[in-house]
């Protein structure tokens, strides 16, 4: 009779991390949740770098056997884990990744958080993934480089943690595929980001609504309230130029709009709009867009 192998048992017999891999079979690559887990961004002074958040998440090997990670250089050293990015072309755009990287030759090798370069051109695209029986990597985000600049800013960074074609998050057994929702949401950001840019030109036509890149809502600006019966919370969220006859439309972004937490609608007062949540938030939250429409178009 053949024997399998198992693990736990009471053999006395060498146990590698092979061995550990194989018992903890069946999770997906990526993070565990994207709510500020390993989450990329600019420096509070914009430079030539980018911050990642303390964060844990998982990776695989060829095999699908695989081992957590974790980042936990605030807890440790008290600042962020920092990276460099290299200086910009004078010409050419490119576009960088900051990505986890296991080397799984000997299962030897951390983990590492690192910037993978991306080639300069008039028609840059992200650097792809390797992914074989030596080498494992997950894209936590995108960052454009554009020919020229001195500080990468937020605008040019692009969260890639639930992209299940680059990380994802981590499942049991149970892939979820959030590819339809995250491309939708990227062309929606690409096209807001090409009007912005039309009009900061001063190539684009006048839109008929305001945009509103990044706005901070403090903990603070949280109320009870009873327009809204599952959402018994709102805050006044003070934006220049809006009037109560505008229509908002705010994009909290995939992972709050995950958790479930705000509600599907806003209303606009003169002089911002009001936001309502089943729960106040603890801490300032970020939305990353904001339109309001004026109701009409442009002369």
């Amino acid at each position: 009779m053949a024997n399998i192998k198992s693990f736990p048992n009471n053999q006395d017999v060498y146990v590698g991390a092979e061995a550990v891999m194989r018992w903890l079979h069946g999770r997906t690559s990526g993070v565990f949740s994207a709510a500020g887990n390993a989450a990329v961004a600019a420096l509070e002074t914009p430079g030539m770098a980018v911050t990642v958040t303390d964060g844990t998440g998982w990776l695989t090997d060829a095999g699908g056997n695989g081992i957590v990670w974790w980042n936990d250089t605030l807890k440790n050293d008290g600042a962020l884990l920092e990276l460099s990015i290299d200086i910009a072309d004078g010409a050419l755009d490119r576009i960088d990744r900051v990505i986890v990287e296991w080397k799984t030759t000997n299962y030897v090798d951390l983990p590492e958080i690192k910037v993978l370069k991306g080639t300069a051109s008039s028609t840059p695209e992200a650097p792809a993934l390797t992914n074989n029986s030596t080498v494992r990597q997950i894209s936590l985000a995108r960052v454009a480089v554009g020919a020229g600049i001195t500080a990468v800013t937020a605008s040019m960074i692009t969260d890639e943690r639930l992209d299940p074609a680059v990380c994802g998050l981590v499942t049991d057994g149970l892939e979820i595929d959030t590819t339809t929702i995250n491309a939708q949401y990227m062309a929606m950001l690409d096209s807001l980001a090409q009007e912005l840019a039309q009009l900061e030109a001063g190539s684009g036509v006048e839109l008929a609504k305001l945009c509103f890149a990044d706005t901070a809502v403090p903990a603070s600006k949280w109320a009870s309230d009873s327009t809204y019966g599952d959402y018994p919370y709102r805050a006044a969220v003070a934006l220049s130029g809006v009037t109560a006859a505008m229509v908002p439309e705010v994009v909290f972004g995939l992972a709050a709009m995950a958790d479930n937490s705000f509600a599907p609608v806003a209303e606009c007062y003169n002089g911002g709009v009001y936001i309502y949540a089943a729960d106040a938030p603890g801490a300032t939250i970020t939305i990353p867009t904001i339109i309001c429409w004026r109701g009409g178009t442009s002369a």
